[in-house]
């Protein structure tokens, strides 16, 4: 199978548009991570929309390394949803300090996104040290995971963003027939979401730096090792955002 020829985009690459940006600002700041879904099934036309934004994101030298795969069937989803259930609690294992709570709100998605990453495509870049090549991977196949879940956010759809672990993912190749030349760092449930929690960002001025670091913005170093599990805490049990 040969590849299908570019699509070229007419007009200007780069126009000053205020009314586009706060339109795209406003889908930035609905977007939320949801975990519980309406079972209804997502419209054909609105699940294409979604991939469409996914396809038209930058990458290293533009190769497009990804690849999505829709998850709708019933027994299928079900094998991903009880993968992800148990993944809860691989976490949980590995480190008690990671929040203990049941992902049983998967039972209700109607359907999954997995992005597969071609990790062949490395061979395509200059081979200097092995981290930036994987580096570019990952930041290429991110961008096409975030404009998914702008996309949806923009049509009312759920997403929330999962890093998937390694024994999820073996599990899921095996699952989805994906060769062992992809890798999968995340998935995302897609649908409509039953609630929306509130979130919170650090001020801007504490994120911008001008010309040197201002290290009296930066976090403390006592509060650094347990951030990732007191945001997810409240996050998932429902308490109220911290952060500093």
């Amino acid at each position: 199978m040969t590849d299908q020829p570019p699509v070229e985009v007419e007009g200007p690459a780069l126009a000053r548009d205020v009314d586009a940006y706060d339109t795209l600002l406003s889908v930035i700041r609905r977007r939320r991570s949801i975990r519980k879904y309406d079972p209804r099934p997502v419209p054909e036309e609105d699940l294409m929309r979604v991939l469409e934004a996914g396809r038209w994101a930058p990458s290293g030298a533009n190769i497009q390394p990804w690849a999505f795969l829709v998850v709708e069937d019933a027994e299928r989803r079900g094998v991903v949803t009880e993968l992800l259930i148990e993944e809860g609690r691989y976490l949980q294992r590995k480190d008690p300090r990671f929040p203990a709570y049941e992902r049983r709100y998967h039972r209700d998605v109607p359907l999954y996104l997995i992005f597969a990453c071609d990790d062949r495509a490395k061979r395509s870049f200059p081979q200097t040290e092995p981290f930036p090549v994987d580096m570019t991977l990952y930041m290429s196949i991110s961008a096409a995971i975030m404009n998914v879940h702008l996309a949806a956010a923009a049509l009312g759809l759920g997403t929330v963003w999962y890093t998937v672990e390694e024994p999820t993912e073996k599990e899921l190749k095996k699952l989805l027939g994906i060769p062992d030349s992809f890798f999968i760092p995340s998935l995302t449930p897609l649908g409509y979401p039953l609630q929306g929690r509130s979130s919170a960002r650090r001020p801007l001025e504490r994120m911008v730096h001008r010309e040197r670091m201002d290290l009296s913005n930066a976090r403390r170093d006592d509060l650094m090792e347990n951030l990732f599990t007191r945001k997810m805490t409240a996050m998932v049990m429902g308490g109220k955002p911290v952060d500093h």
